[in-house]
């Protein structure tokens, strides 16, 4: 059985990372087709002011790795043989050796169906049978998952949370949890509740594509972070301004440099644009490996800034202060605690003198422009 081998005190800085915006270099070791030098890779993490790994799925799977077959085996490709747990013990030891927290990737709503995991399961998850006819807007893996059945309820918050707790026993920080489009608010909340009853651990929903209308029920449920769709962002529609508003009423809210396993862009000048955008308008940053190539003085860039802005707690309201003609897009953020002190009554603001409404403090203006350049400063108004 694998073991947690971090000493004390890396304990100690996961617990204190969860609470600031999280810098996450993300792994995935079927991705390029060769084994991860997975020293190597924690310690360019650290070496780009990372603060956070995170690791694609680790478990026994098929040609499709978000399709696991068996949460007690690991994946041969790891190159680390023995149990999941065996697997996490090995990487969350590499990672204390840098202070940084180890996160995994969790899929939620399917399983593969031929799987132990999804025999072991018991009925909380079936294999539906979608006809002959292939509809290219769905997930090809569906044909091959068996699907979490609306009605698992307690049970499958118990089976959940069981497995998660043994997966931080054996020295993971805390978990990614994708997957959630055929999941329900409610039985994503008993996960969460359950999990928490059994272990301390920090939860990151991956919510992407994920319809709007399903985030008021995601707040209040204990997540630790949410992520916006920045990779899909051209940086002038206003759509992004408004899922940030959207988002950050569930947890704070992390930007992607790119999604997880698409391959980055050849173009450096797009990639520093990207990593900028993620960097300056989000309260968290999430770049894969691999990503930084070619310009790794931007990303540790970018990953100062990060910091600044968390110090400064950057992570309210959003507002955009120019058209989606303009050549610039100025973004103004505001702190948190100014959020909570405008729950205040209307009257009161209303009361104040104008001078004093319009120098507030504590709110951020995010820039980019047409070339892809962005920056973000704090500024004393809107």
């Amino acid at each position: 059985m694998g073991r947690c081998t971090k000493p004390a005190e890396a304990v100690a800085a996961v617990g204190e990372a969860w609470v600031q915006a999280p810098r996450i270099y993300y792994v995935h070791h079927g991705r390029s087709g060769v084994p991860v030098d997975w020293r190597r890779q924690v310690g360019r993490a650290a070496d780009l002011g990372f603060d956070h790994v995170c690791a694609g799925p680790i478990f026994a799977a098929g040609r499709d790795p978000f399709l696991i077959a068996d949460l007690q085996a690991s994946d041969p490709k790891l190159g680390m043989a023995g149990s999941s747990e065996d697997a996490v013990g090995e990487l969350a030891a590499l990672c204390a050796a840098e202070r940084l927290p180890l996160f995994l990737d969790i899929v939620l709503d399917r399983l593969a169906v031929d799987g132990a995991s999804a025999r072991a399961a018991n009925g909380l998850y079936e294999w539906r049978d979608h006809g002959d006819v292939v509809d290219p807007r769905h997930d090809p893996g569906f044909a091959h998952a068996a699907t979490v059945r609306p009605n698992a309820g307690e049970r499958l918050a118990v089976w959940w949370a069981e497995h998660l707790a043994r997966l931080v026993r054996a020295g993971a920080a805390g978990f990614r949890l994708v997957g959630l489009d055929l999941l329900s608010n409610d039985a994503l909340r008993g996960i969460v509740a359950a999990t928490r009853g059994r272990t301390a651990c920090a939860l990151w929903a991956w919510t992407p594509g994920l319809s709007w209308s399903r985030h008021a029920g995601l707040a209040g449920l204990g997540l630790d972070g949410v992520f916006a769709s920045t990779p899909w962002w051209d940086g002038r529609a206003a759509w992004y301004v408004d899922e940030h508003e959207s988002l950050r009423r569930i947890a704070p809210v992390i930007g992607p440099a790119e999604a997880p396993l698409r391959i980055p862009p050849v173009d450096i000048d797009l990639r520093r644009r990207m990593l900028r955008l993620a960097a300056t308008t989000a309260g968290g940053l999430m770049m894969p490996a691999g990503f930084e190539d070619e310009i790794e003085a931007d990303v540790r860039q970018a990953t100062r800034e990060v910091g600044c802005l968390a110090k400064l707690s950057i992570t309210g309201e959003m507002r955009r202060l120019t058209g989606s003609s303009a050549t610039v897009t100025v973004l103004a953020r505001r702190r948190r605690r100014a959020d909570q002190q405008r729950s205040r009554p209307a009257e009161a603001a209303s009361r104040q003198p104008r001078s004093s409404r319009s120098g507030r403090r504590g709110v951020a203006r995010c820039a980019a422009d047409a070339g892809g350049r962005a920056a973000c400063r704090p500024s004393g108004a809107w």
